[in-house]
């Protein structure tokens, strides 16, 4: 068994209820590379309670819960997920069609004084909000007590969605934070790495924003990562505007979650205002070679993922024609860039 399995907490209890509820013969299991140490334990649970279920193990990376796959439950004949590491999509508005159970991970790691007292030399700022994404829930909360103590006044803000937890992010969900901005000076994203702090770097531009690394133990102000990204977009958005769109690709998603139907309407209806011709174009996976290929078949001036807001900015940045959000083509098209719209 990894080392990583014996970090996270996860409540093989649900495992059990959600087999005999549902009747389950044949079951699928998902979990992010990073957390696929876990699905050991739980493959070794599963055939000592239920010996006769048929065990699939989804090799897929699963960045998120917005990523499931109807064909893959369809080819593969599973009657049932467990998808660990996230909860419920908040933007899943169709039903696979199938079981899921959605199985969080909890990170069992604890913030230690040094890291505090890190945090108090780091933050001058009195009034301050805490979000994290959703392995570091637990961590968060003995976070807040531990800053309190120290003389903070910590908030947390609940999520738009009935499927979050208090205080908990996406990357490309940020409500916990904005329903608090107006009560705090800065905010803490808990999270590995600094994906999540960046998303809401990128929102909030009046707020100082820190991220603060568990497993790192590490706090940094997150400014000087979001001005390099967002000097990077705008001079995308100003090299459209300069040369203009005749033609724009609108990329979107088989999977459920990716597949935003309103946003495309919506930006069919603004490309079409402007007299400008698109096609829209489907992949379950939007990488350099996938562009390209949309590049060869139809040579647009530019490329809009609707399916989720951060490839354009982590992942596609480079590619020698602009991708770009939805929120940006709108920044363009009603040409108002002033204020950065993110996510979208």
């Amino acid at each position: 068994m990894s080392d990583i399995a014996d970090l996270y907490l996860i409540d093989l209890s649900l495992v059990d209820k959600f087999i005999k509820r549902r009747n389950i013969k044949k079951i699928l299991l998902q979990a992010p590379d990073g957390l696929k140490p876990l699905l050991e334990k739980i493959i070794r649970h599963i055939k000592t309670s239920s010996p006769q279920i048929e065990i699939i193990v989804s090799a897929e990376p699963w960045y998120g819960s917005c990523m499931l796959s109807v064909n893959e439950v369809k080819i593969l004949g599973a009657d049932g997920i467990i998808h660990v590491g996230h909860n419920r999509y908040p933007w899943l508005y169709k039903d696979l069609g199938i079981p899921i159970l959605y199985m969080p991970a909890y990170y069992l790691g604890k913030p230690s004084e040094e890291l505090i007292d890190r945090i108090v030399e780091t933050i001058k700022y009195r009034d301050i909000g805490i979000v994290a994404s959703i392995q570091y829930i637990p961590y968060m909360n003995e976070l807040i007590s531990s800053l309190k103590l120290k003389g903070y006044n910590v908030y947390v803000g609940n999520p738009s969605n009935q499927w979050m937890e208090k205080g908990q992010i996406l990357g490309c969900e940020y409500s916990a934070a904005l329903n608090i901005q107006n009560k705090v000076e800065a905010f803490i994203v808990v999270s590995g790495g600094i994906f999540h702090a960046l998303g809401l770097s990128l929102i909030l531009r009046e707020h100082k924003i820190y991220g603060l690394d568990p497993h790192r133990e590490e706090v940094w102000e997150v400014s000087i990562y979001s001005d390099k990204i967002l000097k990077i977009r705008y001079y995308k958005l100003y090299q459209l505007l300069r040369k203009g769109i005749r033609k724009a690709a609108l990329i979107t998603s088989p999977l459920l979650g990716q597949y935003r139907s309103s946003i495309i309407a919506y930006l069919k209806d603004l490309l079409e205002k402007n007299n400008i011709d698109y096609q829209v174009f489907s992949t379950t996976k939007v990488d350099k070679d996938r562009i390209a290929s949309i590049d060869n078949a139809f040579s647009p001036d530019v490329f809009v993922v609707t399916s989720c807001p951060r490839l354009p900015i982590d992942d596609l940045s480079e590619y020698h024609k602009p991708v770009i959000t939805p929120g940006e083509l709108v920044m363009l098209l009603k040409k108002s860039v002033d204020k950065y719209i993110f996510p979208w």
